[in-house]
């Protein structure tokens, strides 16, 4: 049935399409001794399925390739749908909330706190002014019928953080009953504390129970239950380091963790955030088949030695991608970050990217209309130039390439190449750094490309 899905219908195949992927919710597992159906049955559901997903994978256009309305000054974004809409939170202040119903036009819709943050909070952080300071990369998800959001301050350039708490029935600044519940403070930091107490996540488990990952350089990402109707810390449990980096000023942050397919993935972000032009956030993920670690890269390499799969980064107009967070939209997956805008004098701004698992079941995120599909060798033949994305790192790694595909399976100036399930590979590229390969998922229609290397390195691929 996969094998047929081909043109139009290649994102089951390639892994774009949730399969097992539920938002931050591990399965708890599979029925037994359930009546097995009969071979005509599964032929005819088989036939439906084929159907259903033709329409639906030809016919949807999962993220809109331009954003309008009020996107700009976005900063560290959260995504939720509640019922038809499409929430935003950002960074800023009173922690401001957009909507949209359609994913591409968005609009103001107020802010968590419109008075401004709690006061508890300028007592946890000394050194902060309330008519200065914004709230800082929230968190939001729904746990029995309740919005629970998380929420951060702290002092830049310094350990002095805090994490808060609310809730609300509702998203929907209309509904009667809408109210945010200031829930107080969950976890604070100062001088001596292991990480800085930002950028939250809430994660559900298999069994029902929740935990919050945060942290900010140091020791990098942290792990511990909480409790899931006042969102605090359950008492005597224990504290897991999901990731760090070596040395703490490369930069490790904005961590959000999703269950898909049997792993447990770990997005964090690397770098530098807050310098506009000047950025260097680039995105990273690991897996692991326990939420509480540990996570490796695809090379194998804990995240708390430097490991990390690249993702995205840098490029064109797009600067310092980062503190991303995965949200699906029906059988996809979405990866909603902000970006500095070099053409817009370096402002934060919403960025929406889908994701794609690729042959080596790593993600990638392309950009927005990007259809990789059924591709001829007349679409690979041709110069390509294959670049990576700058990122933070103890030890640059090769990036950049320009090779020709030539008839024949030929490279120049060495290796071979093929298509293999309209995934193009290269191989046994000779170069100064060594011996290089890619793989590379392909847009015929573009003629652009995206996949990795054989250092883990995420590569955007255009033939010239």
């Amino acid at each position: 049935m996969v094998a047929v899905l081909r043109g139009g219908h290649r994102r089951a195949r390639l892994g774009v399409g949730r399969t097992g992927y539920r938002p931050g919710v591990a399965d708890k597992g599979k029925g037994q001794g359930e009546k097995r159906p009969s071979g005509l049955t599964l032929a005819l559901l088989g036939l439906l399925a084929f159907v259903v997903l033709r329409t639906v994978l030809a016919d949807k256009v999962t993220v809109p390739e331009k954003l309008t309305g009020d996107i700009g000054g976005v900063h560290d974004p959260t995504m939720v749908k509640d019922g038809d809409t499409w929430y935003v939170f950002s960074t800023g202040w009173g922690i401001p909330i957009r909507r949209s119903s359609d994913l591409s036009h968005w609009e103001s819709v107020g802010s968590v706190f419109p008075d401004g943050l709690p006061k508890w909070a300028f007592e946890q952080v000394p050194g902060m002014r309330a008519d200065e300071i914004s709230g800082w990369a929230p968190d939001v998800s729904k746990v029995d019928g309740r919005w629970h959001l998380y929420w951060s301050i702290g002092v830049f350039g310094t350990s002095r953080a805090v994490i808060g708490h609310a809730t609300n029935v509702t998203l929907d600044p209309a509904d009667s009953r809408y109210e945010w519940v200031d829930g107080g403070a969950v976890v604070a930091s100062g001088n001596g504390s292991p990480t800085m107490a930002i950028d939250p996540n809430a994660v559900t488990d298999g069994s029902g129970d929740r935990w919050l990952a945060w942290g900010s350089f140091g020791q990098g990402i942290m792990l511990r239950r909480v409790d899931p109707t006042s969102g605090k810390f359950l008492p005597d449990t224990p504290t897991y380091n999901l990731a760090r980096r070596d040395p703490f000023f490369l930069g490790i942050e904005g961590a959000h963790v999703v269950y898909r397919d049997g792993w447990w993935w770990l997005f964090a972000s690397f770098g530098f955030c807050c310098r506009g032009v000047d950025s260097s956030y680039s995105i990273h993920v690991g897996r692991s088949r326990a939420l509480t670690g540990p996570y490796l890269d695809e090379a194998g390499v804990p995240m708390t030695a430097n490991g990390g799969t690249t993702v995205t980064g840098s490029y064109a107009n797009v600067v310092g991608p980062g503190h991303g967070s995965v949200v699906a939209n029906g059988d996809d997956l979405m990866l909603v970050t902000h970006y500095y805008n070099r053409n817009d004098g370096g402002r934060s701004t919403l960025l929406l990217r889908p994701l794609v698992w690729g042959p080596d079941g790593w993600p990638v995120s392309p950009d927005a209309g990007f259809d990789a599909g059924d591709i001829s060798d007349g679409d690979a033949l041709g110069q390509w130039h294959l670049v990576g994305y700058p990122e933070e790192g103890p030890a640059p790694r090769p990036r950049d390439a320009t090779l020709t595909l030539l008839d024949g399976g030929r490279v120049a100036p060495s290796g071979t190449w093929s298509i293999e399930d309209d995934v193009v590979h290269i191989r046994g590229v000779q170069t100064a750094a060594g011996v290089r390969e890619w793989w590379l998922l392909v847009d015929p229609d573009t003629h652009l490309g995206f996949g990795r290397d054989n250092t883990s390195a995420a590569i955007r691929a255009i033939r010239s």
